[in-house]
């Protein structure tokens, strides 16, 4: 007999918790909100020409970005305040809910950014999915994984994406121009 209202206590709680976690989930939603199934799906480096979307829906239209890194659950990009150029502003889009908190930057920064910053429309994230097979593949390190796909602008220069993979026989990167071209694969 102890050992049944033990099972059922055990079962109740499963059930109340349960109930719970439905009761929370019903709660009404906004479009930066989305459901749990959404979030749950969403795979910036599967689906990388999402991310511009997902991020003018938050931001606008044309965003200057100064970085963007991608990862499986969404990604993290560094963007010009567009009331305030002089301001960056990181923005977190995390298992489908976005956060964001002030960057400080100095006197140096702010003077380059007209050269260090870029726009979503220089970028080509179809490319993406090619060009992590070829850091794959060019780097040949037994069990590699994908540790970071990036995004940035060196002053003067074209965005560029940087691959950083990870495997059991070392690490390499791949660094491309952003619209894919140029790329080069080395081992670290």
């Amino acid at each position: 007999m102890h050992r049944r209202s033990k099972v059922a206590r055990v079962f109740a709680a499963f059930v109340i918790i349960g109930g719970l976690a439905a009761c929370g989930n019903s709660a009404a939603t906004n479009s930066s909100t989305p459901t749990n199934t959404e979030a749950s799906t969403f795979d910036a480096l599967a689906e990388p020409e999402e991310v511009p979307a997902i991020a003018r829906k938050k931001l606008g239209e044309a965003p200057w970005v100064k970085s963007i890194n991608l990862f499986h659950s969404g990604f993290v990009m560094v963007v010009r305040d567009p009331r305030n150029p002089d301001n960056l502003d990181r923005y977190t889009y995390d298992g489908g809910r976005w956060t964001s908190t002030p960057v400080s930057v100095s006197l140096d920064d702010i003077a380059k950014f007209d050269q260090t910053t870029f726009q979503f429309s220089q970028v080509n994230w179809k490319a993406v999915p090619g060009l992590i097979v070829k850091a794959l593949s060019g780097l040949n390190l037994e069990g590699e994984t994908i540790s970071s796909v990036s995004y940035d602008r060196l002053q003067g220069q074209q965005p560029r994406v940087y691959i950083g993979v990870s495997g059991l026989r070392g690490s390499g990167r791949l660094i491309a121009n952003a619209d894919g071209t140029n790329v080069d694969v080395k081992r670290s």
